[in-house]
């Protein structure tokens, strides 16, 4: 950290006393900055995962980006709206959501991701000639350990491809149109492969829904916390996207969370006492 940030924090300590969680903005801005190149894409939307930090001060600056928010409960979706987040750009993806929220959704006309059967079905008995979103498990296996590798076959994070021509039969009888497809591979990922991997699947299953709109590649972009240096490459990222949109006419949807926020975020604590220990 440099002597001007340190600077802050013993400010801040002392402001607000410890211990105390500080942001700073300009890092944000910074990490938000890596896709400037992606923005200027016209069917490339960028949106923040909330889960990686709720903070009010935290969501302004990503409403006054021109971004998006992944939510993933009906208080983050208050939120999101209390802010002045338009509704076009609030996604309610939350994991295996009961029918109350999936109600709740719809009620303020947000779209929600489904990720499972009797989500689908619930909503395919109450709320015909209705827009919707599907999460599928990619059965990609990567982050940084197991617990954070939430696309392998065995996660309970989104259908399986095997549920795909049900799910899309549900929603034709139904009335039900699928316009996004969405994905997360894990946190942390080691590279840029598994997303040509997860748009490769779109691909393979897209025309299962006529009604597609766009694709939701989830995020998972490495946090380099040792030195500024970026641990993938964001020109790489841009053309295959780009590739992926010539070929399928699609907008693409990114939701990083933590790589917007962790390496800005500094706990601030007081030291109570150096205990010197022989030898």
């Amino acid at each position: 950290i440099d002597s001007s940030r340190k600077h802050l924090l013993f400010k801040s300590a002392r402001t607000l006393g410890a211990p105390a969680y500080v942001y700073f903005t300009d890092q944000i801005m910074e990490n938000i900055s890596v896709f400037d190149s992606l923005r200027n894409l016209s069917f490339f939307k960028l949106n923040y995962a909330v889960k990686a930090n709720p903070n009010i001060n935290i969501l302004r600056i990503m409403l006054n980006q021109g971004m998006g928010l992944d939510v993933v409960s009906p208080g983050e979706l208050d939120l999101a709206l209390e802010l002045g987040f338009k509704k076009d750009r609030i996604y309610f993806t939350p994991s295996n959501a009961p029918e109350e929220e999936i109600h709740y959704a719809f009620q303020k006309n947000i779209i929600p991701i489904l990720d499972h059967i009797h989500g689908l079905k619930f909503v395919a008995h109450g709320y015909s000639d209705r827009e919707i979103g599907i999460r599928i498990n990619p059965a990609i296996e990567d982050g940084a350990y197991d617990k954070i590798q939430v696309g392998g076959k065995a996660s309970k994070f989104g259908l399986p491809f095997v549920d795909l021509k049900e799910v899309s039969q549900i929603a034709e009888n139904n009335q039900l149109r699928v316009v996004i497809l969405h994905a997360h591979v894990g946190s942390e990922l080691s590279g840029l492969s598994s997303f040509k991997r997860l748009l490769h699947l779109f691909e393979q299953y897209h025309q299962l829904f006529p009604s597609l709109k766009a694709v939701n590649i989830g995020g998972g972009y490495p946090v380099n916390y040792s030195s500024e240096e970026l641990m993938w490459n964001p020109s790489e990222l841009y053309d295959i996207l780009e590739k992926f949109h010539n070929k399928m006419g699609l907008q693409i949807l990114t939701e990083p969370g933590k790589f917007l926020v962790s390496n800005a975020g500094f706990y601030v604590c007081d030291i109570n006492r150096v205990k010197s220990v022989k030898n």
